[in-house]
């Protein structure tokens, strides 16, 4: 069963929503290696996402570089997978 752009719009609120709640926790500094943690926990707990540059960029306050790192690192190592809408899990 394949997403529809209404499922795939509630999934990328929900990941804002939990990434909001992620960076209320008091944590000064959002180095790439946190942010790849916690958006690996976010793409387990809401299935279905998909996640642009843009998303990543503004949930968690990185720059377009930053931002890319992440993503490209979670696809090389097999975790996610790009679609023509954004990135999406692997398996």
């Amino acid at each position: 069963m394949g997403m529809t752009s209404s499922n795939t719009a509630r999934a990328v609120r929900e990941f804002r929503r939990l990434a909001r709640l992620l960076l209320s926790k008091e944590r000064p500094d959002h180095d790439a290696a946190w942010v790849a943690w916690q958006i690996r926990a976010l793409y387990r707990e809401i299935p279905g996402l998909v996640l642009t540059i843009e998303d990543v960029k503004d949930a968690f306050g990185l720059d377009d570089d930053s931002s890319t790192l992440v993503l490209k690192t979670l696809t090389e190592v097999g975790f996610l997978r790009a679609d023509g809408r954004g990135f999406v899990a692997a398996s």
